[in-house]
């Protein structure tokens, strides 16, 4: 346990699990292929609701709209699930978008969140975490809505926070 700790602070994993036995480490992105971009994530995806989701903060604040310097970092932390199955495609990205300067999408990285389980008494949503980190965020200024994509498959469900950012 110490050497997952370590490979965890080290920046190689973003947390691991162990649960009956089973370890689960989830990898840690490079930095440098961590940007915003203008090309989908899944481009044939269907995109569809259905998907349950909270951004519990942005920056460490849980204002509804969130003001930051688009060069300064930003940090997203929060949950999404399909509830009612009961399952997290692991494949999670996240979506800004605003109707003067369009969408854009990066991956972002699935965490453990064993409140989320607790909270829906269901331990398969131990892992339903989702967090992204970026060091400068390079997107024209405006405000612009977020949403959390999950895909598996050839099929993508999005589900919008209700929270907005204004990039400066």
């Amino acid at each position: 346990e110490d050497i997952k700790r370590q490979l965890v602070g080290l920046g190689i994993y973003t947390g691991f699990a162990q649960s009956k036995g089973e370890l689960r480490l989830y990898p840690t992105i490079p930095r440098r292929e961590i940007r915003f971009r203008k090309e989908p994530l899944w481009p044939n995806a269907q995109i569809s609701p259905g998907l349950r989701c909270t951004l519990d903060m942005v920056n460490g604040k849980s204002d509804p709209v969130i003001s930051i310097d688009r060069w300064q970092r930003l940090e997203l932390v929060g949950w999404a699930a399909d509830v009612q199955a009961g399952t997290i495609p692991e494949t999670v990205g996240i979506e800004i978008s605003s109707a003067e300067n369009g969408r854009y999408f990066v991956l972002a990285q699935r965490a453990w969140r064993p409140d989320v389980a607790s909270f829906f008494t269901n331990p398969r949503l131990e892992w339903a975490g989702v967090v992204l980190k970026l060091i400068e965020t390079r997107v024209p200024t405006g405000e612009y809505s977020v949403h959390i994509l999950q895909s598996s498959g050839t099929h993508t469900w999005s589900c919008d926070t209700g929270r907005r950012i204004r990039f400066y």
